[in-house]
C-alpha cells in the first residue's frame, strides 16, 4: 500500500489541491476573506502545519469534519490571512490586538506535530510546551 502511494502521491495531491482549489472559489462569495496585521509586539507565528481551522466552535478533543471553518495561516511574523465563516473579521484588512495574536497563536501551536517557527526565541520558548495539544487531548480522550 505504501508503495502504491508513493507512486501515486502526485495524482493525489493534484486532486486534493483542485478539489480545495474549487471549493474555496466556489464560496468565494458566502466566506469572508480577510488580511491580518499585527503591528503589536508579539509575532504571529508559523508551523508545519501551514493552514488551521481556528473557529470556535471547533472541538479541540474531537476529531470529527467541521460544519465551520476559519481557514487560518500565517504568512510572515505581522501578515496572516484568514478565510471565515464566522463574523470574527470583517472582509479586506484588519488590525488586531496582542489578545488575537495569543489566541491565533495558540491555535496554531496547538495542531502543530513537532514544529514551530518564528522571528524570536522568546516568543518560541514561551510556545513549545503547547505543541500537540489538541492530540495529546485526543489520545487522552480516546484513552478515557
Amino acid at each position: 500500500m505504501a508503495e502504491a502511494m508513493a507512486y501515486s502521491w502526485w495524482l493525489l495531491s493534484y486532486m486534493f489541491g483542485m478539489n480545495i482549489g474549487f471549493g474555496l472559489y466556489s464560496s468565494r462569495h458566502d466566506a469572508r476573506h480577510a488580511l491580518l496585521v499585527n503591528d503589536t509586539e508579539l509575532p504571529f507565528i508559523k508551523s508545519v502545519q501551514p493552514v488551521v481551522n481556528v473557529h470556535p466552535l471547533v472541538s479541540e478533543t474531537e476529531f470529527t469534519a467541521p460544519e465551520y471553518a476559519n481557514l487560518y495561516c500565517s504568512i510572515s511574523p505581522r501578515i496572516a490571512y484568514i478565510i471565515c465563516d464566522s463574523g470574527r473579521f470583517l472582509s479586506g484588512k484588519n488590525k488586531v490586538d496582542e489578545v488575537i495574536v495569543t489566541d491565533l497563536n495558540s491555535k496554531m501551536v496547538a495542531q502543530a506535530m513537532v514544529h514551530i517557527i518564528g522571528n524570536t526565541e522568546d516568543v518560541i520558548l514561551s510556545l513549545r510546551n503547547h505543541i500537540g495539544l489538541r492530540y495529546a487531548r485526543k489520545n487522552v480522550a480516546l484513552l478515557i
